[in-house]
């Protein structure tokens, strides 16, 4: 998303009009998985992806070309999250085996690899592996059923610290840009905690407000603020200095629950997913919905924006990875 995409013009600051709405496009349709994509995650250069799909699969894929790199046969179908390390070296994934494996990639291949590698697992958790984030290459971060989240050190097959204080399932987690040590958590308890991982493994905060499960969060990129998605159908803006919501975005219109959300690499926009097939764009500062970016009718399940800013990508139950700009 270029300058043309900002949330506020100079006209707008002077109170002349407001946006009514963008001109994303759809760009690309990567095809190759056979069964529901589950996850997808960027590598930090914004050229490579990974997508999990139920069809037993991890796909590396060259956004730019639309070719795979890897596909990399899981150990189990039922996988729920994946994500790319900072190098770009290994991409994880998760699912109802309670584990999180981490393979080791090459991005520099010109043709697809296919792979049934042996992975590095992480084995600790009682429930279902609902996300894995990597900190940095050795270190990653996973959230369960089974209530907690973990931090592991994946040289020694350990976990560091376990973060129990949700009541029910966490579904998703965010790691605060340029503050690794700050990690955001959220529930289907409806809630969003908090943690300091340098100051135990109590929380800093809770961040109530949603009626339903939160199952998706994400910070803003100046790290004070995040967003989150949840099956009430809304998405709330909170800041951390002041523990309170900044805006809500909502609609009586709809009715179905938000799946995955994202913002825009200024924070002008929010990406919501919903169950109904559809990604819409909301207006961070006023509150409205500017575009909706579709699937086809197909559930989405995850909307990641690229790290530089110029990109979408979204994951739906059609085995599809649409990319938008």
């Amino acid at each position: 998303m270029s300058d043309k995409y900002a949330l506020v013009s100079e006209s707008e600051k002077k109170g002349v009009t407001k946006i009514s709405k963008t001109d994303f496009k759809p760009r690309r349709v990567l095809r190759g998985h056979f069964g529901k994509v589950y996850s997808c995650a960027w590598n930090q250069d914004s050229k490579y992806m990974v997508s999990a799909s139920q069809d037993g699969k991890l796909i590396v894929w060259n956004v730019m070309t639309g070719m795979k790199n890897y596909a990399i046969t899981l150990r189990t179908s039922w996988v729920m999250a994946t994500d790319f390390s900072p190098s770009g070296k290994f991409v994880a994934s998760g699912g109802l085996d309670n584990t999180c494996s981490i393979y080791e990639v090459s991005l520099n291949v010109s043709d697809v690899v296919a792979r049934d590698a042996n992975p590095v697992e992480l084995v600790g958790h009682e429930g279902y592996v609902s996300s894995c984030t990597f900190l940095e290459d050795k270190k990653i971060l996973t959230t369960s059923g089974d209530a907690s989240a973990m931090l592991w050190d994946v040289e020694r097959l350990a976990s560091t610290a376990k973060y129990s204080e949700h009541k029910a399932d966490v579904m998703t987690a965010s790691i605060a840009p340029g503050s690794p040590n700050l990690v955001l958590t959220g529930s289907c308890d409806a809630t969003v905690r908090l943690w300091d991982t340098r100051v135990g493994v109590e929380s800093v905060k809770t961040f109530t407000g949603h009626e339903s499960d939160v199952n998706s969060v994400k910070w803003f990129s100046n790290g004070t603020s995040f967003v989150t998605g949840s099956d009430d159908s809304t998405c709330m803006l909170y800041d951390i200095r002041s523990e309170k919501e900044l805006n809500v975005y909502r609609s009586e219109k709809i009715l179905n629950g938000v799946t995955s959300v994202d913002c825009s690499a200024s924070g002008k926009y929010i990406f919501a997913a919903y169950d109904e097939g559809v990604v819409r764009v909301w207006n961070t500062l006023y509150g409205n919905v500017i575009q909706d970016l579709s699937s086809e009718g197909s559930r989405v399940s995850c909307v990641k924006v690229s790290p530089d800013g110029q990109a979408v990508v979204i994951a739906s139950w059609d085995n599809l990875l649409r990319v938008w700009s």
